[in-house]
């Protein structure tokens, strides 16, 4: 029972300002509630951090997930999964100019929760949940960019 979808919203950032504030995985949990701690594992030559450690509220259970993220400057960042409590996940943001220094962003998401997890996110609750990190995702991004 695959978790997926894709949301996207209009910032009133430069594609510029708002990668810069999606690629600041350590600083997630400061502008969205899915994350509530992120351990830096492993950073690149620029410092930015491509291998981390989270926790992250699931409602039904915390989470550990291990994430490892790519980034196309500066119009995407993605992370997939290396281990943690969940088969596989990916997401991404994908960033556009949307005219008038404005971004489109858009954010997906894909998890295969595996058998046990799987069990306890069965009917409305995975729907509930993956509306809650779409919509939390991109929102936390707009506020974060736009105060920036």
């Amino acid at each position: 029972m695959a978790i997926s979808g894709e949301q996207s919203t209009e910032i009133a950032a430069s594609p510029e300002a708002v990668f810069a504030v999606a690629s600041d995985l350590e600083h997630y949990p400061e502008w969205q509630d899915f994350l509530q701690r992120v351990a830096v594992k492993e950073r690149d030559g620029d410092g930015r951090a491509v291998l981390v450690e989270a926790q992250a509220d699931a409602k039904v259970t915390a989470l550990r997930l291990v994430l490892r993220a790519s980034r196309s400057e500066p119009t995407r960042v993605a992370w997939r999964s290396e281990g943690g409590d969940v088969k596989a996940l990916s997401g991404a943001f994908d960033l556009s100019r949307a005219g008038d220094g404005r971004t489109r962003a858009t954010f997906a998401l894909e998890v295969d929760p595996g058998f046990k997890l799987g069990l306890l996110l069965r009917g409305g609750v995975g729907e509930r949940l993956r509306d809650r990190i779409l919509s939390g995702m991109l929102d936390g991004l707009r506020r974060r960019a736009e105060s920036h």
